[in-house]
C-alpha cells in the first residue's frame, strides 16, 4: 500500500497509546482501550501468552489502526477475550478491513486466529481471509446476543415514552416506596482513594448474587486483580461508573460499567439477597440509564446476555459470534468444528438436559490452547 506500512507483531510499548485510546474511544468500547491490554498483560502475561499487536499506520505516521491481539503459540486472540463482551479492529468506520488486512500480513503462515465476540456479519474477518490466498478455513463456533438502548436525542421523560405503562409504573412506584420507607441514596465512585474500598462492596454484593446461580464469573483472584486494575485506570481517566444504591447510610445494590466515548456500558451487577423483593437491582439500573442520558451518552449497552429484565429496557439488540480462522486440515480447526457442534447441541436441548450438551462445549473449548479462562 503506496505510502503506507504495516504496525507489525509487537508490544504495546511501540504504539502510540494516545491515537489508539482515541480509536477506541471512537468506536465506544472499552474493550479495545490500550488500557484493557495493559491490565491483561500484567495481570495474565505471565501464562505464556505474548502481546502481538498488529497494524496499520498513515504515511504522515499517524495511527490507521490495529489489532490488539496476544499469542499463544500459533494462536492469536484479542486480549483479554475472556473477560470482554465485544472486539475488533481498533480503527475508524470504513477502515475495519485495510487494517484486518495489513495485520493478517505480518503473521506466519501457521497462526491461527480465534476471533471472540466479534460482531455477526462483519466484513473484516473476510479480508484476513483474502490476505492468507485462501489459506484459513472458517467456523463459527458460536454467537450472542447484546441488548442495547439507543438514547440520543432523548430525555428521560422520552425514554420512559418509548416503554409499556406497566414498566413506567413500576419505576416510579419501585423507586419511590424506597424512597418513602428508607433513606435511599445513589452513590458513585469519584474519588481515588475511596477505589479498594468500593470495589470489595461491589465483589461482595457481586458475589451474593450468584451464590445460588452456579457462582460468579469473575471469582478467580486474577479475575478480580484485573477489574481492580482495570477500574483504577478507567477511574484516572474519568469513565469509570461504580454505582451504588444505599438503604440507610448501607449499599444493597451494585452497578459496574464505564463511559466511554458517549456510550455507557453495563458490565456486572450484584445486590444483597435480603432486600431483592424490594427490586434493589431494578431500580438501580433504571437510575443508571437515567445517569446516561443525563451525561449525554448517546446508547446504552447492556452488553452480553438476554436476560429478561435486560430486555424490559432494551430498544435494540445487536449479535457478535466467535469465529475461528485457522488452516484446512490443522488441530485447531478440528477443534473448532467440535466446539461449534457441541455449542448448536447444547442450545437445542431441553432445559433438562442442556447443562451437559453445556460441559461438552465448555470441555471442548478447553482443547484450544488458549481456552476461555478468567
Amino acid at each position: 500500500m503506496s505510502g503506507e506500512r504495516e504496525v507489525g507483531t509487537t508490544g504495546a510499548e511501540s504504539t502510540n497509546l494516545d491515537q489508539w485510546r482515541e480509536l477506541a474511544c471512537r468506536r465506544g468500547n472499552a474493550f479495545l482501550l490500550p488500557e484493557w491490554f495493559a491490565c491483561w498483560n500484567r495481570v495474565y502475561g505471565d501464562e505464556g501468552g505474548e502481546p502481538a499487536i498488529a497494524g496499520e499506520t498513515a504515511a504522515d505516521g499517524s495511527l490507521r489502526g490495529l489489532m490488539p491481539f496476544v499469542r499463544t503459540g500459533h494462536c492469536l486472540r484479542f486480549a483479554g477475550a475472556s473477560l470482554g463482551d465485544r472486539f475488533g479492529p481498533v480503527a475508524g468506520v470504513g477502515d475495519e478491513d485495510r487494517v484486518a488486512a495489513a495485520a493478517a500480513a505480518a503473521f506466519d503462515r501457521r497462526d491461527y486466529l480465534v476471533l471472540d465476540h466479534v460482531d455477526r456479519g462483519a466484513s473484516w474477518p473476510g479480508a484476513i481471509e483474502a490476505e492468507s490466498g485462501r489459506r484459513l478455513k472458517r467456523v463459527t463456533t458460536r454467537y450472542d446476543v447484546l441488548p442495547s438502548i439507543e438514547l440520543d436525542g432523548l430525555d428521560w421523560d422520552g425514554f420512559l415514552r418509548g416503554r409499556s405503562r406497566n414498566f413506567r409504573s413500576q419505576i416510579r412506584s419501585k423507586e419511590r416506596r424506597l424512597a418513602r420507607d428508607h433513606e435511599l441514596d445513589y452513590r458513585r465512585t469519584t474519588r481515588p482513594e475511596d477505589l479498594d474500598r468500593d470495589m470489595d462492596a461491589f465483589f461482595r454484593l457481586h458475589d451474593a448474587r450468584w451464590t445460588d446461580r452456579g457462582g460468579s464469573s469473575i471469582a478467580t483472584e486474577r479475575a478480580r486483580r484485573f477489574h481492580r486494575e482495570f477500574a483504577a485506570a478507567l477511574l484516572e481517566l474519568g469513565w469509570l461508573r461504580l454505582w451504588f444504591l444505599e438503604l440507610d447510610g448501607e449499599a444493597v445494590a451494585v452497578w459496574y460499567g464505564w463511559n466511554v466515548g458517549g456510550r455507557y456500558a453495563y458490565y456486572l451487577a450484584g445486590l444483597d439477597p435480603d432486600w431483592h423483593q424490594l427490586s434493589v437491582g431494578f431500580v438501580l439500573l433504571a437510575h443508571t440509564v437515567r445517569e446516561a442520558i443525563a451525561e449525554g451518552a448517546r446508547d446504552y449497552d447492556l452488553l452480553r446476555g438476554s436476560e429478561s429484565y435486560k430486555d424490559r429496557f432494551a430498544s435494540d439488540r445487536r449479535e457478535v459470534e466467535t469465529i475461528v480462522l485457522a488452516p484446512s486440515r490443522s488441530r485447531a480447526l478440528a477443534v473448532a468444528r467440535l466446539e461449534a457442534m457441541a455449542w448448536r447441541r447444547s442450545r437445542n436441548m431441553p432445559a433438562g438436559l442442556r447443562a451437559a450438551g453445556s460441559g461438552l462445549y465448555r470441555r471442548a473449548g478447553r482443547l484450544m490452547p488458549t481456552a476461555r479462562r478468567r
